[in-house]
């Protein structure tokens, strides 16, 4: 009976803490490459296979090769001082990987509409809570050119807290 395999493997994952892990790190590598397969890259940027809708013009506000740390960040927020984000950009479709601080590891995919990033994000704690969020962030320079961005986000589980957070480009 298929239903039972299923309940089963699932009592594995959640008795055994080293399979739980295993289990997870195949799952995120999974999705990994799920999403690489589905994007061509070439030297122009992103070629989207079968997705004739998607814009893949370059934006006007280049994320390609940009560090951020946080400045600010609501009580119910996740990353801290230590947390590194380093985005990468193909037109207007912008990635990012995260760590530091409380997080394990992270990913951003997002576009840039105008001046604003719309983002989608998921992580995975330095305590192994998987969590996953959304936000729009105001893009802005301060008077050397550096870019900020002012994040309004929301958790997609847990108990859906929201807040603001605040981040600088930096030179590390």
């Amino acid at each position: 009976h298929l239903k039972g395999e299923f309940r089963n493997f699932k009592d594995q994952v959640d008795y055994h803490d080293d399979i739980r892990e295993q289990w997870f790190q195949f799952k995120t590598a999974s999705y990994e490459n799920y999403v690489r397969s589905y994007l061509e890259l070439n030297i122009e940027g992103v070629k989207f296979e079968n997705r004739p809708n998607v814009d893949t013009k370059k934006s006007k506000i280049d994320f390609n090769g940009k560090v951020f740390r946080l400045v600010a960040n609501s009580a119910a927020g996740s990353v801290s001082d230590e947390t590194v984000f380093e985005f990468e950009q193909y037109g207007d479709v912008v990635m990012a990987e995260y760590e530091g601080g409380s997080i394990k590891q992270g990913h951003i995919m997002g576009r840039v509409e105008g001046n604003n990033l719309l983002l989608l994000y998921h992580c995975m704690t330095v305590e192994n809570e998987l969590k996953a969020g959304e936000a729009t962030a105001a893009i802005s320079f301060d008077n050397i050119g550096m870019m900020k961005l002012k994040m309004n986000w929301k958790w997609l589980n847990g108990k859906g807290e929201s807040g603001v957070s605040e981040y600088i480009e930096t030179d590390d």
